[in-house]
């Protein structure tokens, strides 16, 4: 919302990514995208604002893979 305000914009920086080489139409982003899209928008726009929210998501998602990893390999014991 930040960047788009609920619409779409072009991103231009795109056009030599593999995922949209294929499409015909110039490529964008909604609030709707994919984390992909979004974090390859974030890596070539170069922002630090969302940069430093999707290092928040990874530390996240560790700390969740870890605990999940805990329950069903230690208390589950589910791949015995």
């Amino acid at each position: 919302m930040n960047y788009c305000q609920g619409q779409h914009i072009e991103a231009h920086c795109f056009a030599a990514e593999a995922y949209f080489k294929y499409f015909d139409y110039v490529p964008f982003l909604t609030p709707h995208s994919g984390l992909v899209q979004l974090r390859k928008y974030t890596e070539l726009e170069e922002l630090a604002d969302m940069g430093s929210l999707f290092a928040q998501l990874g530390a996240c998602t560790k700390i969740l893979r870890e605990a999940l990893y805990q329950i069903l390999v230690g208390e589950l014991k589910y791949f015995e």
